[in-house]
């Protein structure tokens, strides 16, 4: 994995051992990223963050603040190695929290 655009371009990204996290892989990330394209100035928020790529990105495309979430801890050790690696921890913080929301069967219809 790596970063697509901005400041940080074609730097890459640590990512979790296993199948327990999935990254947002690079195609995905253009797809969204060529949706939406103004981060400069913007907070930005990576929920269930993983290796926190999607934040990362956005951070590199101009953002000013990512919160990134996330709960489980190989995944919150790789998001702390990915910031460190690109020295960009002043501008972002970490929760570890449970990122629950409602199941979508009992989801009220509208």
């Amino acid at each position: 994995m790596r970063i697509i655009s901005g400041k940080y371009k074609k730097r890459k990204l640590f990512t979790v051992e296993g199948r327990s996290t999935r990254p947002t892989t690079d195609y995905n990330r253009e797809v969204l990223f060529s949706t939406y394209q103004e981060y400069e100035g913007k907070a930005v928020l990576d929920l269930f963050a993983g290796t926190g790529s999607f934040g990362l990105e956005a951070l590199s495309r101009g953002a000013t603040w990512v919160d990134f979430v996330e709960f489980a801890s190989p995944a919150i050790a790789t998001l702390i190695a990915n910031i460190q690696h690109l020295g960009c921890g002043e501008d972002c913080h970490i929760y570890r929290k449970k990122s629950a929301g409602i199941p979508s069967r009992t989801r009220p219809r509208v």
